[in-house]
């Protein structure tokens, strides 16, 4: 229990009860990460459905009820989660703007400032996830949760496989203090929420099962061209590009 409130008061602004911090806490709490997705995903089908009300509620209102609802879709995941994951994706994404040394990079990815990049391709993303949301059904919302919930099975997966860009911050951490279980419960959560999509929307959940792969893919091969290794930071852009990857699927096949 102390480490799924660990994993909570972490990766979301979900009020949680004080524990105390140890290594055995911090190593299980990761094995969590993916049902705060589920949990997001959940919150997303109570809110389309709530949306879905409206219209009954407020017959004679001029409001685009679907826009709004698509609205509040987008921005629902970054206000649970704080908008840490947000947050490791326009770092990343200003630091590979900058085409400057590996070292270099590694700085900007730690700089507190916003670069035009972050602003450019945070526009861009926000813009484009309203539209997916703005096309999801009722049925592919039901997709979310495990969506949501594998990517950041392997998002908390990597950190444990893969190199670390530098000795010290967030990855480096949890490499140094999850044990050996943890991993194959991620990899195991990840295979069961593929496992569950596939049984729900077959063609829908294959091809956001592809999907997420191919994005664990580039994200290897690019952490390590352009940083030598994965950050937290990097952790953060993946988990955000294989969401909007998987979303893109999920309104495609998933009617």
């Amino acid at each position: 229990m102390k480490a799924l409130i660990m994993a909570f008061s972490t990766y979301s602004r979900i009020p949680m009860p004080n524990v105390e911090f140890s290594e055995k806490n911090q190593r299980a709490s990761l094995c969590f990460f993916p049902l705060i997705g589920i949990v997001i995903g959940l919150c997303q089908w109570l809110l389309m459905h709530f949306f879905s009300f409206l219209p009954v509620i407020l017959p004679h209102t001029d409001l685009t009820f679907p826009l709004i609802r698509s609205g509040f879709m987008c921005a629902l995941p970054v206000l649970v989660t704080g908008g840490i994951h947000m947050d490791g994706f326009l770092d990343t994404v200003d630091a590979k703007s900058s085409f400057k040394s590996r070292q270099e990079r590694l700085k900007i990815l730690k700089d507190p400032h916003t670069g035009a990049f972050a602003v450019i391709y945070s526009s861009l993303y926000f813009i484009i996830s309203t539209l997916l949301y703005l096309n999801m059904t009722e049925t592919s919302v039901l997709l979310l949760p495990m969506i949501y919930g594998m990517e950041r099975a392997l998002s908390a997966l990597s950190l444990l496989i893969f190199r670390k860009a530098r000795e010290d911050g967030m990855a480096a951490s949890f490499a140094g203090s999850a044990g050996g279980y943890v991993k194959w419960v991620l990899l195991a959560e990840a295979v069961l929420l593929a496992v569950l999509m596939v049984a729900y929307r077959p063609l829908a959940g294959i091809f956001c099962v592809l999907t997420a792969a191919a994005c664990f893919v580039y994200y290897r091969v690019s952490s390590y061209k352009w940083f030598g290794g994965v950050t937290g930071d990097l952790a953060g852009h993946f988990l955000q590009l294989c969401e909007i990857c998987m979303l893109f699927m999920a309104v495609l096949f998933g009617m």
